[in-house]
């Protein structure tokens, strides 16, 4: 078996595993409510794995149906037992780890468990090859979907959150427009180019700055903006194909920045970031 192959092998045995976990629970409440957000982080890598590799909505959804199927004496018996064991045993393990990388098509989400007391942290985040990065950072008391620039002198005049409206575009329709628009020849293969018509997205913009986290390893300065729950709500909302662009019009005429990343395991991570533990 070829290692793509085995890798898509690996994350439907895992998504058939954590569905047929799930639905125990539902039945029996095996699970603690972290357990059960963990478990629900999982299946949402695995599922992600097999979109990306390519796999149909409606085979997701028998695969997760068959697994689903619990008979009515699944409560009774060692089986049972043995399942919430593991489940327990892993999530205390996962419980102790600070930071965790989820890698995605093309980008990665880096989150972390505070285990310091500082002002600002980055609790989820992407970074792009220019310097910029987009996620969540907590700041004091309040939590924000944010977005950073290196400071490099440049006044800013507007920042803006471009996302799909599933609304108004669902992600198949998407797909089918896309082959539609895309050349014969395949095209670009950027992130940029998997943005959706104008038309079809929803528009957030930044609402505030908030103070740059603290600089490591004598790193520049951050000009930090931070977007409404609104905004962040729409992202959780989004396929891990999707892509979130950030439209930056800097002040003075001095023109428009754009940059793209990747939606990805952007909710696996944030349950891992946020759960109570």
């Amino acid at each position: 078996m070829s290692a793509p192959a085995a890798a898509e092998s690996d994350a439907a045995t895992a998504f058939a595993e954590r569905t047929r976990i799930l639905a125990i629970d539902d039945r029996c409440g095996i699970l603690t409510g972290p357990e059960r957000l963990a478990m629900e982080a999982g299946r949402i890598q695995s599922r992600n794995a097999l979109v990306w590799a390519g796999a149909r909505e409606d085979a997701l959804a028998g695969l997760a149906a068959r697994h689903a199927d619990i008979s009515d004496n699944a409560c009774v018996g060692d089986d049972v037992a043995l399942v919430s064991r593991r489940v327990s045993d892993a999530y205390k393990a996962w419980a102790q780890i600070k930071t965790m990388d989820f890698p995605g098509d093309r980008r990665v989400w880096r989150a972390a468990r505070p285990d310091r007391d500082v002002d600002v942290l980055w609790r989820i985040s992407q970074s792009a090859p220019n310097g910029v990065r987009f996620g969540v950072v907590s700041a004091g008391d309040t939590t924000s979907l944010a977005f950073a620039r290196p400071l490099d002198g440049t006044a800013v005049r507007s920042v803006r959150l471009i996302v799909r409206d599933p609304v108004k575009l669902s992600w198949s329709a998407f797909e089918d427009i896309d082959r539609l628009m895309r050349p014969a020849s395949g095209g670009g293969s950027g992130l940029a180019e998997r943005t959706p018509p104008a038309a079809m997205t929803s528009v957030y913009w930044a609402g505030g700055r908030l103070a740059s986290p603290p600089l490591v390893d004598g790193g520049r300065g951050e000009d930090l903006f931070s977007f409404s729950l609104e905004a962040l709500l729409a992202l959780e909302n989004l396929d891990a194909r999707d892509v979130a662009m950030i439209e930056v019009e800097r002040a003075g005429g001095g023109g428009v920045e754009l940059h793209a990343f990747e939606v990805g395991d952007f909710l696996a991570a944030e349950i891992f970031a946020f759960i109570e533990y």
